[in-house]
């Protein structure tokens, strides 16, 4: 596993002029000691463009795919993959979407891409369940927040403690063995010696069986648990220098019954819906860890310094069917060969649909004799 650490100071300044966002409906709000900014009016003349969408405009349909949220903002464009929005494909201005890879994704300010100077894949996304609010940078307003920033830079905004001590739950349920359990609670309170101490305890489950179905049963879908942590202090009104220290930890982890195998183009007439016996056993585990500190301090009614200190560590295992067996067990066929031209390779396409005759130990399906058996591929990174 590898692990990765860093810390940014942030200043702000009237003579950085650097971007703040809005809503389309709104007054410009400025985003503290997250966007860097002088003043709502420099937001209108950042090189590019950039989109806020706070808690009101996300409660209003209560989404938690983000490809459904994104589909408000104008120049992204998106790719499903999963259906549920667990590993979206998203570009911005025509930079491509194969995994988010060439737009900067964090999560208050934190990049959360594995590896996100090498190979920024996300494998693992934010829960849209527990976020804010989502800012969207185009153009060259996004290049400050970090590398691969060709299209821009997402940045989510997770439930902060609020002032006052106050709660909130949601339990949601619907078709296909669907359920949303989501609550937080926290709030401030005053520590003595001028200083208030304030916390935040949040958890989501997410779960479905899949809307796709095997043709032996099974399920298709996923599990989630997302928990977050905050502990903050902070200086009490009347301060000569305003600050304060926060602490997060998110752990989150996910099992998802995901599979590289699709359908025939008859099939896919047919039911798009449908999915092969063969692909009954392809899982993908992952595992996600933060850890961030972050301090702020006014130096002066036209300074402010934010320094964030962070690590993040995250892990994925994806065991998935990747071949067959050919029928002379000298080699091994891909499954899109299989599919594109099942009756060239009718005894492989056997194998994928698990007709019958066609058996494996694994308890998916495979070839009574073994000429065609499968093999699977276990695709690691961390």
């Amino acid at each position: 596993m590898t692990h990765r650490a860093a810390v940014s100071v942030l200043a702000l300044a009237a003579a950085l002029a650097a971007p703040t966002a809005w809503a389309a409906d709104s007054d410009p709000t400025v985003l503290e000691a997250v966007i860097v900014t002088a003043s709502a009016e420099d937001a209108r003349t950042v090189g590019g463009s950039a989109t806020f969408l706070d808690d009101d405009a996300l409660e209003v349909f209560g989404h938690a795919d983000v490809n459904q949220v994104l589909r408000q903002v104008p120049g992204v464009f998106l790719q499903e993959e999963d259906g549920f929005g667990l590993r979206p494909n998203i570009g911005i201005r025509g930079s491509g979407t194969d995994r988010s890879g060439r737009v900067a994704v964090m999560e208050d300010g934190v990049l959360i891409a594995p590896a996100p100077y090498a190979a920024p894949a996300a494998y693992y996304f934010p829960r849209l369940a527990r976020m804010t609010g989502v800012e969207v940078t185009k153009g060259p307003g996004a290049i400050k927040y970090g590398p691969l920033t060709t299209g821009g830079a997402i940045n989510l905004f997770s439930t902060p403690i609020p002032e006052a001590a106050a709660g909130e739950l949601e339990l949601l349920g619907g078709t296909d063995g669907a359920l949303r359990a989501h609550g937080w609670a926290g709030g401030w309170a005053p520590l003595g010696q001028g200083l208030e101490i304030g916390g935040l305890i949040e958890g989501l489950r997410e779960e479905s069986d899949g809307f796709k179905a095997l043709d032996n049963g099974g399920p298709t879908g996923f599990g989630i648990d997302d928990l977050v942590f905050k502990l903050a202090l902070r200086t009490g009104p009347g301060a000569a220098l305003p600050q304060s220290l926060e602490l997060k930890h998110q752990t989150y982890d996910e099992t998802s019954h995901e599979t590289y195998l699709g359908l025939t183009l008859a099939d896919f007439g047919d039911d798009p819906f449908r999915r092969y016996n063969g692909s009954q056993a392809d899982r993908m585990d992952v595992a996600h860890d933060t850890w961030q500190l972050t301090h702020r301090i006014a130096l002066s009614s036209a300074l402010d310094l934010t320094t964030v200190a962070y690590r993040t560590d995250t892990t994925r295992a994806w065991y998935k069917l990747n071949d067959v067996r050919n029928s002379a067990g000298t080699g091994w066929v891909g499954i899109s060969a299989v599919l594109a031209d099942p009756a060239a390779y009718a005894d492989q396409m056997a194998v994928l649909v698990g007709a019958d005759g066609f058996t494996s130990a694994d308890g998916a399906c495979g070839c009574a004799t073994t000429t065609a058996p499968m093999r699977r591929k276990a695709s690691r990174r961390s």
